[in-house]
């Protein structure tokens, strides 16, 4: 799907599937260059501009403006959201996404890079990347986050996810990450529970799951109940009020990172030009930050 424009639709609008999650076998479908607004008049909870499943899948240089929840659905493995602009989504619900993910741990390998997150909802918890219930193994690299949501980024109790090169700017908070199936959620990890079922439905203890994802091999022996494995390196926080909120063996290492009031090297962020110059102040404070494409972000008729 290419160059088209979805306009006031009143549940959803595009259900992009395709691949064999048994298989791990890429379907390579794609929405690019595609706009969408204010779609989700009436019925909003889960019904996004675009619902995402199966294996190797691309939403890339779209817009998506002005939606009362989540902008991008993500179900299944090795999908890739990439230089799409998302603007004022989670305006009406709590509890919600622009770009979400959840309550499967077998959806390993998706990635989320080069999107520019843009003035998200601001009432309850309300996020610009949510990896909801055990969401797992996914990459979220390059991104820009401005005034996005009261968390930029939830991480809800999963493992093995790696947030860096990131970033940051007048964030309420800008990553949570709890350990909820130690408490409220545990019913999801105890023997027969949804996420057993769930990982066997894809036969994650035989190929290509075990060879692709070795992780999830020892998945319930590794007491699932705390968080692990999840990496934030090389990202930067700009007039942040709290960069991290959860328990320190959790979360970034502080030396990894820069947190800063000052202006790091943006050509103009007061017209949201959030490219970075050249001689940019970060390159000298963080060496390892690589520059985001920023100019390269969006729907380019």
């Amino acid at each position: 799907m290419v160059n088209c424009e979805f306009q006031n639709i009143g549940c959803g609008g595009v259900s992009l599937g395709g691949g064999n999650r048994l298989t791990l076998e890429k379907a390579g479908n794609y929405i690019r260059q595609c706009e969408f607004t204010n779609c989700g008049r009436l019925d909003y909870s889960y019904k996004a501009p675009v619902n995402i499943d199966g294996v190797g899948n691309l939403i890339q240089h779209c817009q998506f403006n002005t939606c009362p929840a989540t902008a991008i659905y993500i179900h299944g493995n090795e999908h890739v959201i990439e230089y799409n602009v998302i603007e004022r989504a989670c305006t009406f619900m709590d509890d919600q996404g622009a770009v979400y993910l959840g309550r499967d741990p077998s959806e390993f390998g998706n990635i989320i890079r080069y999107n520019f997150f843009k003035e998200i909802g601001n009432i309850g918890t309300t996020v610009a990347v949510y990896y909801d219930d055990g969401a797992s193994g996914t990459l979220l690299y390059g991104n820009v986050f401005y005034k996005a949501g009261t968390r930029s980024v939830l991480i809800g109790g999963g493992h093995y996810n790696t947030v860096e090169n990131n970033i940051f700017i007048q964030s309420p908070v800008a990553i949570h990450l709890d350990n909820r199936f130690a408490s409220w959620a545990k019913n999801s990890i105890v023997a027969g529970g949804i996420f057993e079922v769930r990982l066997n439905a894809v036969n994650y203890l035989k190929p290509p799951y075990v060879n692709r994802y070795p992780e999830l091999t020892n998945f319930f022996k590794d007491n699932p109940a705390v968080p692990k494995e999840n990496v934030f390196r090389n990202n930067v926080f700009v007039h942040v009020q709290r960069v991290y909120d959860g328990k320190k063996e959790w979360g970034p290492a502080e030396n990894e990172n820069y947190i800063t009031n000052q202006d790091i090297g943006f050509e103009n962020d007061t017209a949201l030009n959030f490219n970075l110059k050249a001689d940019a102040l970060i390159f000298r404070k963080l060496p390892d930050f690589k520059s985001i494409p920023f100019y390269a972000i969006g729907r380019k008729r």
